[in-house]
């Protein structure tokens, strides 16, 4: 491309003094220079990282200007500008070149990032803050007594020493502030015309906006990574957002769109955040200025306005006499660290206070520092901690108290923890348990043990509970185990509580010891009622029944003679009716005091007659159902008949019954004896217990040791089940 196509707007004209004066001039863009721009702001574009950005540049200049070294230094957050890319210069000038320091050495490059010109230099500067001299030994030779100028370059001066003659500095900037330099050296004269210097000039106002674009999309990138973590369950809405976020950063627009873009989205993003978000300016005195920006979240928290809240500092808003650090505290601290993460209590506008967790980070904004604070909202978790560390004193004291030992185990039967009373009351310390496998704590146990499978089946996810009997002494624990849960949801081990029962064991050993005896007394009752029943029938059969029917007799043979003679006849007839029925009655009697059928021809017979009574009496339709070859033990025939009269003398009184069934039943050492009516029933929540026929039922099937059901309905008829233990051979004698 020849000088003429990229001719562009700057010319030098000759000074008085000799050395070239630069001068903008217009003049039209020519197409070339057009072009070489185009390909910079391409190359602006092409790139999202830093060094293959800069290496692009590089090779791009050295293809327009043929110069012989070329390099792009960028200045670091510690104020040295080394070389970022660079092509063309000897290792040696590298090495001497590249650690170069605006804090502490002195040169044209370090000048030009300062923005310092040297007086005697000024005509060496375009009006655009770049340096360019074609002649260094021409320059040398007429100042050789100038001690100032005498190296266009400086204290350091490494250009001259490398038989440099065209030295060209370029600043890049963004916004006005110089962020680093294209550096341009060649061995020819005037190696680099008024032109291409412009066309550069443009190139490095392009490199600073793609400096600025590269390092945005990347702390844009790692910005909204950190914001994915802390705001992971935000709507979808957001994600969409984000999606769109990614998308723009591909499409690498320019610079102001993109900027202008990514304050929205960081906008939305920061207002849609689950955290408090609070920034402000510190003084310069180091206390906290006025908040400058809070998102909505910050609003809701304490109950102010945005505009509220920006007439406040965070003075205003902590509760200073609760908390560990003060806003000005932070502040200093933030001075040797980059993040704080603290507690603190902030004031609402209702006066309440609200226990928080403040994550606060330093940074800067267009120059000027920042603290920025998230802030999270832990009033629930601080009631949590408050209800666990009284839970916690509550089970210490219980375990302090109370007879059990709380432990814990791994998955390989490890105890992990052991404490309370109940160690010592059984002689043990928790190092007698922690650290050792149950089978290495005592070899008596083995995979068939109870206590064993009871933990095994525990590690499957289902609660157990053992008795086990101390293998030290005789003391009884009751051990209640469930399985202990870590991350994932997955089993980790067992917990599990050893309450001492010994003292309850001998309690029940002593009550079922009285039981049995009183269960042996009342039934010695019954046997002895029953006697005293057969007694007094036959008391009344011989000195009621044979006295009253030899009267009968009596009035039966005088009744012949005595018809002829009126008013007699019928008050003897009356005198034999009256005779009969209390004969009769006075049987019946003896009958419900001792059946004698009973012990007779046994129980299968007397029901089967009572039925059929009950049904030529009444017409209620009978069922009775019983096994072949069924045999009552003498000792429940009675009971169990008596029970039976008393069901159907209710159901004959009080159902209004169609139809009874009644069943024998004998298995598993048991008789089960069932009543059941069609009858109208009743509600059996509601009936007093403590009289009536069904008390007297319950009450004789306990006394026998056995269990008494009653299931009823209003409308719905009723069912009576007593079920009887048969008792062994020697408790029959």
């Amino acid at each position: 491309m020849g000088e003429s196509e990229l001719d562009g707007e700057v010319r030098y004209q000759k000074a008085d003094n000799g050395r070239k004066n630069w001068k903008n001039t217009p003049r039209p863009t020519s197409p070339g220079a057009l072009r070489v721009t185009n390909r910079f702001l391409e190359i602006a574009n092409a790139y999202s990282t830093i060094h293959p950005l800069l290496n692009a540049f590089v090779q791009e200049i050295k293809e327009l200007t043929k110069c012989s070294g070329i390099g792009i230094r960028l200045l670091d957050c510690d104020g040295n500008i080394p070389y970022e890319a660079y092509s063309g210069f000897p290792d040696e000038f590298y090495n001497q070149e590249n650690q170069l320091s605006i804090k502490k050495d002195s040169c044209l490059c370090v000048d030009i990032m300062r923005e310092v010109k040297k007086p005697r230099l000024q005509s060496f500067y375009t009006e655009k803050g770049s340096f360019y001299i074609g002649g260094i030994t021409s320059f040398k030779s007429q100042h050789e007594q100038d001690a100032e100028i005498k190296s266009p370059s400086g204290g350091r001066g490494a250009c001259p020493a490398f038989g440099y003659e065209t030295l060209c500095l370029i600043p890049i900037k963004l916004r006005e502030k110089i962020i680093g330099l294209i550096h341009l050296a060649d061995h020819r004269k005037d190696a680099i015309s008024p032109s291409r210097l412009a066309m550069l000039e443009q190139a490095a106002m392009q490199l600073g906006g793609a400096i600025v674009r590269v390092q945005n999309d990347n702390e844009l990138q790692l910005y909204r990574h950190n914001l994915e973590i802390m705001v992971r369950d935000r709507t979808a809405e957001l994600r969409h957002v984000n999606e769109m976020l990614e998308r723009k950063f591909e499409e690498s627009e320019r610079l102001s769109s993109s900027l202008r873009l990514s304050r929205q989205r960081y906008d939305l993003l920061f207002q849609a955040s689950n955290f408090a978000i609070f920034v402000h300016h510190p003084t310069q005195d180091g206390r906290p200025g006025c908040f400058f920006e809070v998102n909505d979240t910050a609003c809701q928290l304490l109950g102010y306005s945005r505009e509220e809240l920006l007439s406040l500092t965070p003075n205003d808003i902590v509760d200073l006499g609760k908390v560990k650090i003060t806003p000005s505290e932070a502040i200093s601290l933030l001075k040797v660290k980059k993040e704080l993460l603290v507690e603190s209590i902030l004031k609402k506008k209702d006066g309440s206070n609200v226990p928080v967790e403040v994550n606060i980070h330093q940074s800067s904004l267009e120059g000027s520092p920042i603290v920025l604070s998230t802030v999270r909202d832990i009033s629930v978790r601080k009631r949590l901690e408050s209800e666990v560390k009284s839970s916690q004193e509550a089970l210490d004291l219980m375990l302090a108290q109370m007879p059990c030992i709380l432990w814990t185990m791994d998955k390989d039967l490890r105890y992990t923890s052991a404490q309370g009373l109940g160690l010592k009351l059984s002689g043990r310390e928790p190092r007698d348990l922690v650290g050792k496998t149950i089978f290495e704590y005592s070899p008596r146990f083995n995979e068939n043990s109870p206590l064993i499978i009871a933990y095994r089946k525990s590690l499957t996810g289902i609660p157990q509970m053992v008795e086990q009997q101390s293998t030290l002494n005789e003391r009884v624990f009751l051990i209640y185990m469930q399985p202990m849960y870590g991350s994932l949801n997955s089993i980790c081990g067992i917990v599990g509580v050893s309450v001492d029962i010994t003292e309850r064991k001998r309690t029940e050993l002593d009550l079922l010891d009285k039981e049995e005896r009183l269960s042996e007394l009342a039934k010695a009752y019954v046997h002895a009622q029953e006697e005293q029943r057969q007694w007094l029938s036959l008391e009344i059969h011989d000195r009621v029944i044979q006295p009253m029917s030899a009267v009968y007799q009596q009035l039966q043979a005088l009744t012949p003679q005595i018809n002829s003679v009126p008013g007699i006849a019928d008050g003897l007839n009356r005198a034999v009716e009256i005779s009969e029925d209390v004969i009769n009655e006075t049987r019946a009697v003896m009958k419900e005091l001792y059946p004698a059928t009973l012990s007779r021809y046994g129980l299968i017979k007397i029901l089967r007659e009572e039925l059929n009574k009950l049904q030529d009496q009444t017409g209620i339709r009978t069922d009775f159902k019983y096994p072949e070859g069924f045999e009552c033990p003498e000792s429940l025939d009675t009971t169990l008949y008596r029970i039976f009269h008393e069901a159907i003398l209710n159901i004959t009184n009080h159902s209004g019954a169609t139809r009874v069934s009644v069943t024998l039943v004998q298995q598993d050492h048991q008789i089960r004896l069932s009543v059941t009516d069609d009858g109208i029933g009743f509600d059996a929540g509601s009936i007093d217990k403590t009289i009536g026929g069904l008390v007297c039922m319950r009450r004789r099937t306990e006394i026998m040791g056995g269990k008494f059901d009653v299931n009823s309905k209003s409308g719905g008829g009723t069912s009576i089940c007593s079920t009887l233990p048969i008792p062994k051979v020697a408790d029959q004698e």
